[in-house]
């Protein structure tokens, strides 16, 4: 393996502080030697780090803490819009956000949850129906920062 991935991979499956099991929860941020982001998502008995879920059977040492997971953590590159357009089942969808001009919005940094319904559910709606929920939910639900011009 190329040593500068894996210096990558263990530098980002390793946290600058000492965090047990009991400290992490849903929607923290831990912060990686690397300098990643990483986000914990906890749900009923299930603690996940970004994309892998945890297995029982942390350990604790003197000098910190070793969690299990079955799967690398590999922390999310694209913004959600770039993920919207490459996923051709939300292209429906991504045609609301680009026609409500929110490109700019799910382009920026931030913490957002989308509840993206596929093209499957959009069909029945008129266009009249479509522009609706521009109009109305979009314009509704996302807002987009005020924009400062000094004159």
């Amino acid at each position: 393996m190329d040593q500068r991935i894996l210096k990558l991979i263990l530098q980002n499956h390793i946290l600058k502080v000492k965090v047990g099991l009991n400290e992490l929860y849903n929607g923290q941020f831990l912060e990686t030697l690397g300098g990643k982001k990483l986000r914990v998502f906890v749900y009923r008995t299930a603690v996940c780090i970004e994309n892998s879920c945890m297995i029982r059977g942390s350990k604790e040492g003197r000098n910190g803490f070793i969690h299990v997971f079955r799967e690398l953590i590999q922390p999310s590159e694209k913004t959600l819009y770039e993920v919207l357009r490459t996923d051709k089942r939300f292209s429906t969808f991504l045609s609301l956000v680009d026609a409500a001009d929110l490109e700019l919005l799910l382009s920026q940094e931030g913490a957002w949850t989308l509840f993206v319904p596929t093209n499957e559910a959009f069909k029945g709606l008129t266009e009249k129906e479509k522009q609706t929920l521009i109009r109305g939910y979009f314009s509704r639900y996302f807002h987009q920062p005020p924009c400062y011009v000094d004159l």
